[in-house]
């Protein structure tokens, strides 16, 4: 059944990765750069120190280009963020084809101590960028995300609107959407 092989393919992934981070110089850097995102993506914290001691690359992607920050972020895996910020992963980094950073990923999918780790270390908090450069707060709005957005907040984001201008006389321009708006729209 379903159940059965996904948790066999668990459990094979899990063996490979740790076979990986038993190093013995045999792997290549793009086999140990992989292993890193896996173990980033499951969770597994006891992995990813020797996996970085083996010169795996803090700034890994993964074909999609989610590098191994955003993949801790989105699954919520912070103490991952902490290790990982700790062997140089660039905080405000982008996915270059939607221009999501590590705390857009945290507050996409709810992971209010992600986003508490990442602001703790100096994200910037209102980097507008992606698709009508939204900022984290826009999505913590949109999905109905209050921890998350409630941390922005105490951490000064912004609520004014983005992508279309100006706010003139209390009024916000065609295309500008502010976090409350998203809100509301969700």
């Amino acid at each position: 059944d379903a159940a059965d092989d996904d948790a066999a393919r668990s459990r094979e992934a899990d063996a490979y990765i740790s076979s990986l981070a038993q190093i013995d110089g045999a792997q290549s850097k793009q086999q140990i750069d992989a292993a890193l995102v896996h173990a980033c993506r499951g969770g597994h914290g006891e992995l990813v120190v020797p996996l970085l001691a083996a010169h795996a690359s803090p700034h890994a992607t993964d074909a999609e280009g989610v590098n191994c920050l955003m993949v801790a972020a989105s699954n919520g895996h912070a103490e991952i963020i902490k290790l990982l910020l700790q062997a140089g992963a660039e905080i405000n980094a982008l996915q270059p084809r939607t221009g999501q950073s590590a705390l857009k990923f945290a507050c996409a999918f709810d992971r209010a101590d992600c986003v508490a780790v990442l602001l703790e270390h100096g994200c910037v908090v209102d980097l507008q960028s992606g698709f009508h450069s939204t900022t984290a707060a826009h999505l913590a709005c949109k999905y109905g995300h209050h921890a998350c957005l409630k941390l922005l907040l105490d951490a000064k984001a912004s609520p004014r609107p983005v992508g279309g201008g100006e706010v003139v006389g209390g009024v916000a321009p065609p295309g500008a959407q502010s976090p409350l708006v998203m809100a509301v729209q969700s």
